[in-house]
């Protein structure tokens, strides 16, 4: 079991409603069904026409980050999910029912913080209409005022909730036009928009702001379409979810000479086409027009913060428990409704998201066909979970329980899904062992010194087989392919069919090779190399022991201290040897060798991804990751992986090298991988010089590719410097072109 930090929030389900092209009948019912719930301003609609998998659309929707597609229109769903990377549910099912994705505002009856302590943010009078319809004047003050039927209003009085002294007045009758349009304090629709606050206009460093200079900062926005046009309504919708806090309304041309009093000097007037705009400038002359035929949007708003509560949890074999207040919830009654339980603050709850994780991480007693409105999902913030909190006087709040597999099982599900499969090598349990003896990755600091570094692949059979390369076989060290080479010798080694023993080493042999000659006092110098052999050795990376020869048959022994006993056997001739005080009249030291095991690891080059990953652990404590694993296709091996790890919530694929660059070949197959799971990043690791030729030819492929994500190489300098570069910094928008990093990073 683990213990972790968390925050859990209590908000409205965000939802994407897709409509066929102009069916006005299903847009002002799903309108007429928002206006009554918590927040139902805040949901979008789009119709089906084909941009909708235009990228515009696509990181529009991607930004407001939804819980849940609805679908109305006769597009495919599943297309639907894989553009929106979120799940959808049809609306042409025969047991769909809106009213499971929402709450009503009769049963808002918890005081929010904020609340408390400014209650001015809620308004003692707002005004409605009672009914919207294609007709003009309907539209326009049923979109800009928002919608409440006479048994909505008969509910919301006969309640307990925070809005039911609200005096609600028809905006047809009694409204004045001119005074409220912009005011969204005088607007039912916006009835909660103030106490979610928690809104961000400034902007992330991580998110590209896809806004116009000075657009929905200030002043008054008119959006002016023609009545029956259903897309510019849209527009005027959905860019009302994306700046809440703006001053904006809508007015249908038809009633432009009935309403004109409304648009003053400073409000700016937008529509969708040339023909609007032309005959708007003839009227208002004086105004700023502007033309938008996409969406335009910064950063990702943040609401009902005050609806959060900090605790610790547990992990327990994959499986975790929160706990929510009932004080912290919208109904503190218990009369609630639907809602989304927000969990964040572990980095286990990051992942980027996709359609098809609720299989992974829903609990196992919810039946997805017999509770189809249940959804878990990994979000831009974490985890968001679908709750009911209708529990009548209950005030133990929400309790609640789903699985959090690790991040290999998250991967291989996620590998699954593209109908590909994940197995481990035996590199994967070298590499872990390797790790293991070093008592995890805090510790691996020791071999990843270059000093160190250097010495453990000069000490091992790794070093001895290119010695005999070179004897022999002196073609092979010009193949562009020596790793691979090395390495395959390393496994014959490995398995017995060439033997290469490992070399023996007295502390005078080791000094000289770990000095660190920066430290200029030949007593410090010594002092600091004797504490790393000490270290080594403590870590058994370096095994302690006694070299002598055999007293019967002349064999070179070589006995760790820890195996010595009372009578000692040569492992040769059998018989029984005395342990030498001296050698030619010398006192016999100790001697060292290097544990097996990590020579195994440096010939199968698990040195080198060590040293990436503890480059990788560098830049973040908590840096989930998997190594050596293979890509199959059915029984087909489609490639391999050296490291997948997760940097905060980016994904990214890694290869690693020692002495060579890359071939185009492996570039290609990581692009290709990369692409089918939606990586944020590519990193190349090696051994060499950031102005090695076999570098320059790496970045000008990669650049030819035209990668729409970072490529990083990691160069020798480097993977070994005390201050490595943050990588995180680049995942952030540069400044002077309002784009992300792309393409190779040379490092």
């Amino acid at each position: 079991m683990q213990e972790s930090f968390a925050t859990t929030k209590v908000r409205p389900i965000r939802k994407v409603f897709i409509i066929n092209e102009n069916d006005f009948c299903t847009f002002n019912m799903i309108v007429k069904h928002l206006m009554g719930e918590i927040d139902g301003i805040y949901n979008l609609i789009f119709e089906s026409s084909p941009i909708i998998f235009e990228s515009n659309i696509t990181e529009f929707v991607n930004r407001f980050d939804p819980d849940i597609v609805i679908n109305y229109s006769t597009l495919d769903d599943i297309a639907l999910a894989k553009n929106f990377k979120t799940e959808v549910h049809s609306a042409h099912v025969s047991d769909f029912n809106l009213f499971r994705y929402g709450s009503p505002l009769y049963t808002f009856t918890g005081m929010p913080y904020l609340l408390r302590k400014y209650p001015d943010l809620l308004p003692t009078k707002v005004y409605s209409s009672s009914n919207i319809s294609t007709e003009p004047n309907d539209l326009f003050f049923g979109l800009n005022y928002g919608i409440m039927n006479k048994k909505d209003y008969v509910r919301l009085k006969r309640s307990q909730s925070i809005f039911k002294d609200i005096l609600i007045e028809c905006a047809h009758k009694k409204v004045n036009i001119e005074d409220t349009i912009f005011d969204d304090q005088r607007k039912f629709c916006f009835i909660t928009n103030q106490i979610g606050s928690g809104h961000s206009t400034s902007g992330s460093v991580y998110a590209i702001n896809h806004n116009l200079p000075n657009l929905f900062e200030k002043d008054n926005f008119c959006f002016i379409s023609k009545a029956n046009d259903l897309n510019n309504i849209l527009f005027f919708w959905n860019e009302r979810v994306a700046f809440n806090h703006s001053k904006t309304a809508w007015l249908p041309i038809e009633l432009l000479d009935a309403e004109i009093n409304i648009i003053k000097d400073n409000t700016t007037l937008i529509c969708t086409n040339e023909t609007d705009a032309q005959t708007l400038e003839t009227k208002y002359s004086n105004n700023k027009i502007i033309i938008i035929k996409e969406y335009y949007f910064n950063v990702e708003s943040e609401r009902w913060s005050d609806f959060e509560h900090d605790q610790n949890i547990i992990f327990d074999k994959g499986k975790v428990v929160v706990r929510h207040p009932n004080e912290k919830t919208f109904s503190d009654t218990g009369f609630g409704g639907c809602y989304v339980l927000e969990i964040k603050g572990n980095n286990t709850f990051n992942y980027p998201k996709n359609y098809f994780f609720d299989e992974l991480l829903r609990a196992k007693n919810i039946d997805k066909k017999m509770f189809p409105t249940y959804f878990t999902r990994f979000s831009n913030k974490g985890i968001s979970r679908y709750v009911q909190h209708f529990s009548p006087f209950d005030t133990s709040g929400i309790t609640d329980a789903f699985n959090i597999p690790d991040f290999s099982s998250t991967l291989r599900f996620h590998f699954s899904k593209i109908g590909y499969t994940l197995k481990e090598t035996p590199k994967t349990f070298i590499l872990g062992q390797v790790i293991n003896l070093l008592k995890g990755l805090n510790n691996c600091k020791l071999l990843c010194d270059r000093k160190i570094y250097n010495f453990i692949n000069k000490i091992t059979p790794h070093n001895r087989t290119e010695s005999i390369i070179k004897s022999h076989l002196p073609e092979l060290l010009n193949s562009p392919h020596k790793d691979t080479i090395a390495s395959y010798l390393g496994k014959l080694n490995d398995i017995g069919d060439v033997v290469i023993p490992s070399k023996i080493l007295t502390i005078e042999n080791i000094l000289p090779e770990i000095s660190d000659n920066e430290i200029k006092n030949k007593e410090s110098k010594k002092e600091d190399a004797i504490l790393k052999v000490q270290q080594l050795y403590n870590n058994k990376i370096l095994l302690r022991g006694k070299n002598f020869t055999c007293e019967h048959c002349t064999a070179s022994l070589w006995f760790a201290l820890e195996d010595f006993s009372r009578i000692n056997y040569c492992n040769e001739c059998g018989n029984s040897i005395n342990i030498p005080i001296t050698t030619s009249n010398k006192s016999t030291g100790d001697h060292f060798k290097i544990n097996h095991l990590v020579s195994r690891a440096v010939d199968q080059g698990q040195l080198a991804t060590l040293l990436l990953i503890h480059y990788l652990y560098s830049q973040s404590t908590s840096i989930p990751y998997i190594a050596n694993y293979e890509i199959y296709d059915d029984s087909k091996l489609l490639s391999d992986i050296d490291v997948c790890v997760k940097l905060g919530n980016k994904l990214g694929l890694c290869e690693c090298k020692s002495k060579q660059s890359f071939s185009e070949k492996q570039i290609d197959e990581l692009v290709f991988i990369a692409n089918k799971i939606n990586c944020d990043f590519i990193l190349l690791s090696c051994l060499l010089s950031k102005n090695d030729d076999g570098i320059s030819r790496n970045i000008d492929y990669i650049k030819k590719k035209n990668i729409n994500i970072p490529v990083f190489i990691i160069t020798d300098e480097e993977l070994f410097s005390p201050t490595p570069k943050r990588l995180y910094s680049y995942f952030e928008v540069n400044h002077r072109t309002n784009k992300f990093h792309s393409g190779p990073i040379l490092i």
